[in-house]
């Protein structure tokens, strides 16, 4: 697993004044050739679409969602995420690792119509120890105050606080799909996620399917050191 520790990166990017300052941040570069946390819009990595360039990113290497005739990304929304059932530094119990922010940067190259006015969407998904059966995952997530790139190849660098030590459910956090109980539903999925996901705009809005070529570069998570 090829993985770039930098401590105090999201204390100089866009995360709150408030992150703690002793907190190591872990940056997948996928500048080694290789997608240690298993990321894909496809739910799975293990496809013939999506590739890592060594040249293009933010900077240097990223993982590239293609886009040649039929071999596309087609769907409502993208949803960048780890791959259910596979775990990695990205995924566990975010409370005893001290989880306290998660970022990427995002580059939009094309889509058929357009991706304006979509905030991206950090989603936590504890799937019960049953990644085949979606129907009894609880999800929470929150919306982020910046909308995905336009798609014209530039970057954009988006970042989400995540109050992991928090034993209610956080006022800027939202629950998709839960128990009824916002804070038993909380809990649950902050001490043990099973996938993250970055989804292209509102969970709970409608969007039409369209074909999409995408970049993806410096996924973060900000985390106890210790837990390295």
């Amino acid at each position: 697993m090829h993985f770039t520790a930098l401590p105090l990166l999201f204390a100089i990017q866009d995360t709150p004044p408030h992150l703690p300052f002793d907190q190591v941040n872990v940056v997948e570069t996928f500048d080694e050739g290789e997608n240690a946390g298993r990321w894909s819009f496809f739910g799975n990595p293990d496809n013939s679409v999506e590739v890592i360039d060594s040249s293009g990113g933010n900077p240097g290497a990223f993982l590239h969602s293609t886009c040649q005739g039929l071999a596309c990304l087609d769907t409502f929304a993208p949803q960048l995420r780890t791959e259910l059932g596979v775990a990695s530094i990205f995924t566990g119990d975010y409370r005893s690792k001290e989880v306290s922010a998660l970022g990427v940067d995002l580059a939009i190259f094309y889509v058929d119509f357009s991706s304006a006015g979509r905030p991206l969407t950090l989603m936590l998904t504890h799937d019960g120890g049953t990644p085949e059966e979606p129907a009894d995952d609880l999800i929470v997530y929150r919306v982020g105050g910046r909308n995905v790139p336009p798609p014209n190849g530039t970057w954009r660098r988006f970042s989400f606080h995540v109050p992991s030590a928090s034993a209610v459910l956080p006022a800027s956090w939202r629950v998709l799909q839960g128990s009824g109980d916002d804070d038993a539903d909380w809990n649950t999925v902050i001490t043990d996620v099973s996938q993250v996901s970055f989804f292209f705009g509102d969970p709970e809005f409608f969007f039409i399917f369209q074909q999409w070529e995408l970049g993806v570069d410096n996924v973060r998570i900000a985390l106890d050191p210790e837990a390295l």
